[in-house]
């Protein structure tokens, strides 16, 4: 169910097996941010099949169902007490916009709907963002308040965090732009490849920082290494792949469970 939920939140960790000294699997090896662990629309369906559909199996208690964990209610109308959403871009106002919410025992559902929460929430706030980091090093309150009125599921909230992991990408970018110069257009592409996936793994965890570095390399005069780190992180794509996997989880219920539509 881990793996699962990692999938469908499109934040898979990469890791390695880890071999005894008969060649058995002993157990997993986390790597770093430098791996590559993408998933595809074919991982992701399978994904949705084996939440929804292998684990919707009857027992004694409502906890043997392991699909429970994974159900996506859909309807025009949400309950009072649920934390609904509706596809991107439009408006919860909306009366003939679908609605989407989790149960209340369905925790893993409702990470992916607070990621999509946390996705827009950084998107509005993208602009004010890096013009807070932007000033962070004389005056770092203005970022500590930003970052404290965002969900949680932002990733780091702490504007220390924060600009560790900006001065971990701008090292990245600076190393990039010297190896240019050094290397040959092969090895440089290679180099590119690596640092550009190591940038996008952080960026997935830390969607305040990625949303503050899109505006900033919106802007003229931008660092042409710091715009090809974040060619792969893009905020709309990650917030397409996380209702996608929503709104296909919903489907799925209803057809195996017609019962539950509202």
């Amino acid at each position: 169910n881990a793996l699962l939920g990692e999938i469908l939140r499109n934040q898979v960790e990469p890791q390695g097996l880890v071999l005894d000294e008969k060649g058995a699997v002993a157990g997993a090896l986390p790597l770093d941010a430098r791996f590559k662990a993408e998933t595809t629309e074919m991982i992701r369906f399978h994904a949705v099949l084996g939440a929804i559909v292998s684990q919707d199996v009857d027992g004694m208690e409502a906890g043997d169902n392991g699909s429970r964990l994974f159900r996506v209610m859909s309807g025009f109308s949400a309950p009072a007490h649920s934390s609904s959403i509706v596809r991107p871009g439009t408006t919860r106002e909306d009366s003939d916009q679908l609605k989407y919410w989790s149960p209340a025992d369905a925790v893993v559902s409702r990470s992916l709907t607070e990621r999509l929460v946390a996705l827009e929430q950084v998107s509005l706030n993208a602009k004010e963002l890096a013009a807070a980091m932007g000033k962070a090093s004389s005056d770092p309150k203005p970022l500590e308040d930003l970052l404290a009125r965002l969900p949680e599921s932002v990733g780091t909230r702490s504007s220390e965090d924060f600009a560790a992991v900006l001065a971990q990408v701008r090292s990245i970018a600076l190393a990039l732009e010297q190896g240019k110069t050094r290397l040959s257009a092969r090895d440089y592409e290679l180099l590119l490849d690596l640092r550009v996936t190591q940038v996008s793994n952080l960026l997935k965890a830390n969607p305040a920082l990625a949303a503050a570095l899109q505006s900033a390399a919106s802007e003229e005069g931008a660092s042409p290494q710091l715009v090809q780190l974040l060619s792969s992180a893009s905020l709309v794509t990650e917030q397409g792949l996380v209702f996608g996997n929503i709104e296909l989880l919903a489907r799925m219920l209803q057809m195996l469970h017609p019962e539950l539509k509202r």
